[in-house]
């Protein structure tokens, strides 16, 4: 940000700098400094015809989100749609803010439409985990749930039973998961962590699932095996692993301390922060909520 800020004093209405300046801010948890700076920029005209145009819609309703601005998140996705109407990113943006909303009714009608977006077929499974995370954050548990085991549904149904795909798989397993079907997530995220062995986010979901079914130890074993992890460009995701599986631990303390840890290391703030499932367990801890909200 300090180089941006920095070419900002050579260029102060460029429009690409402007764009990376409000999608850092984003990134580093300043969302009031993304919407600010979204709003002095001057659109090119060629922007809305290409499809890297919806991109700062995209970062502008994550702002609005982070702010729990959820109307005006609506209102700049619905922007971007009437330019874009078939990018996933943006009807993912549109079933959060509608999710958050609590209008049922049309977050069961934007998944619906998801289900003929034929150039990108994995757009339902995206979309319907989307709403099923967002409603039970907001205490729609119901409607979550019902969407979660929908999700379930369409993704099996896509599994190609010759030869499935790692990423037909982890659909599945993650579908599984949000819809708190322990024991087949706990069995598709096994087999997955066993065939891709260097894979962390396979490890640490299963240390979410050792914590969640009471087995501490491993638990605390698979956290600790995430400690020692070299691989490049990790930006720190084994390190939030760790602090998920520490909250659902319920060691508060140091489930913050890692988010902390996490995002020093390079993993960003964002929306998915807000709706984490296991992060719930934090959401009325005073530290947890300085860190999201610190000038909030």
């Amino acid at each position: 940000m300090k180089f941006f800020r920095q070419a900002e004093t050579l260029a102060p209405e460029d429009y690409v700098l402007n764009c990376l300046i409000g999608f850092e801010a984003v990134r580093l948890n300043r969302p009031q400094e993304t919407v600010e700076t979204f709003a002095k920029i001057v659109i090119p005209e060629f922007v809305n015809s290409s499809e890297v145009g919806a991109w700062r819609f995209d970062v502008l309703a994550e702002a609005h989100h982070m702010r729990g601005e959820y109307l005006k998140e609506l209102e700049e996705v619905s922007k971007g749609l009437v330019h874009f109407p078939d990018n996933v990113t943006l009807c993912v943006c549109r079933v959060r803010a509608l999710a958050a909303l609590g209008r049922i009714q049309e977050v069961l009608g934007v998944i619906d439409e998801s289900m003929a977006m034929t150039q990108q077929p994995e757009s339902p499974g995206y979309i319907m985990l989307e709403a099923a995370q967002e409603l039970r954050a907001h205490g729609y548990l119901n409607e979550s749930k019902e969407i979660a085991n929908r999700a379930v549904i369409w993704s099996q149904g896509r599994i190609n039973e010759d030869a499935p795909s790692e990423k037909q798989r982890t659909s599945l397993a993650c579908a599984f998961y949000v819809a708190e079907q322990w024991e087949n997530a706990q069995t598709l995220f096994k087999e997955l962590s066993e065939e891709f062995p260097d894979n962390i986010e396979y490890k640490g979901f299963l240390g979410r699932l050792a914590a969640r079914r009471g087995n501490k130890k491993e638990a605390l074993k698979i956290s600790e095996g995430l400690t020692g992890v070299e691989q490049p460009y990790l930006y720190g995701n084994h390190t939030y692993s760790r602090a998920c599986i520490a909250s659902l631990l319920g060691e508060q303390e140091q489930a913050v301390e890692l988010l902390r840890e996490a995002f020093a290391q390079g993993r960003p703030y964002g929306a998915y922060l807000y709706r984490g499932m296991d992060l719930e367990p934090l959401r009325e801890y005073p530290p947890f909520q300085e860190l999201l909200w610190p000038n909030q």
